[in-house]
């Protein structure tokens, strides 16, 4: 008999959460790569500490001392994002910063405003994690200074700081024949250029399947186990569907519907279980055998992913 499984669950061993902020400076300034740790890609946009995926769905959340006028500007912050390939929505009103990964809160405070020491429009306080491979910006608390209110650089101020929301960072370069918003100067822009709009389709993208890991495979009996949990924004209320494969063949379908409490704390699920669990006999044979699992997508999405192999020998 051989076993072959993870030596920790992958939520323990990967989850590190470092908080980041991101001002939107009083003047026109470069971005500091080497402080922000910014990714520049050929498209027009550039990444911050090393962000490789942004969830989608996301949820704004307004403190009650952001005015209805800005609230207001938020619709078409959210409708162009939406449109670039994000599914912003608007949730209540909250009075404390969120822990929920897919959470906004929104606050404006009395200016001038200072983000750490320097004298700011906004600023994006960030938490970073890992899950399934991918490195992505959980939840995002953004502040604004109340010396924006009513002014010509307040919706390019709300659009640049909600672009961190997506892990996008400060890009100084010129694309498609102009300024992007997640440049720090052009403070009246109002609009996302060709490169912001390439960023966020990348990387909201690489979420809208679902994800999740195949944790655990044992072998005991002539029967093997898997065990792993599976997960999908698009449709965070129900449970997915995960099939096994045996040596490139179908064995079976299981039901990502067992309680993990680890994934349900990291993910700030309320009600839904995403742990899958089952044996497999279908398809076995003598001597070395590969065994995966894929998560079946839900809603948008190009494929069902992989969610992890293991060999194992009977």
């Amino acid at each position: 008999m051989k076993v072959v499984s993870r030596k920790a669950l992958l939520l323990a061993s990967v989850v590190a959460l470092t908080a980041t902020l991101f001002s939107f400076p009083t003047g026109t300034a470069s971005a500091s790569t080497d402080s922000e740790n910014v990714t520049v890609f050929p498209n027009g946009y550039a990444t911050n500490r090393g962000v490789t995926a942004a969830y989608p769905d996301r949820v704004i959340r307004f403190f009650p001392s952001v005015p209805t006028t800005t609230r207001q500007k938020f619709l078409s912050v959210a409708t162009q994002y939406n449109a670039a390939g994000a599914r912003l929505k608007f949730g209540p009103s909250t009075t404390t910063r969120s822990t929920n990964p897919f959470d906004v809160t929104i606050e404006v405070v009395p200016g001038p405003f200072k983000c750490g020491e320097t004298l700011a429009r906004g600023c994006a306080f960030v938490q970073y994690g890992h899950i399934s491979g991918q490195r992505v910006a959980h939840s995002v608390h953004i502040q604004f200074g109340s010396q924006i209110l009513g002014k010509p650089d307040e919706l390019k101020t709300l659009l640049h700081e909600t672009g961190h929301v997506f892990g996008l960072g400060h890009y100084e370069q010129r694309y498609a024949g102009g300024r992007q918003v997640m440049s720090t100067a052009n403070f009246t822009q109002d609009k996302l250029g060709a490169g912001d709009i390439n960023g966020v389709r990348a990387l909201t993208r690489k979420f809208d399947n679902p994800f999740g890991s195949l944790d655990v495979v044992t072998v005991a009996d002539g029967k093997v186990s898997v065990a792993g949990w599976a997960f999908d924004s698009n449709d965070p209320g129900k449970n997915v569907d995960v099939h096994v494969y045996v040596n490139g063949t179908y064995s079976r379908a299981l039901f990502a519907g067992l309680p993990r409490t680890d994934v349900r704390t990291y993910l700030r699920l309320s009600t839904v279980n995403a742990g899958y669990a089952g044996e497999v006999t279908r398809g076995l044979r003598p001597g070395l055998n590969g065994v995966c699992t894929y998560a079946i997508n839900v809603g948008a999405g190009t494929t069902n992913p992989l969610l992890g192999c293991r060999l194992i020998v009977i």
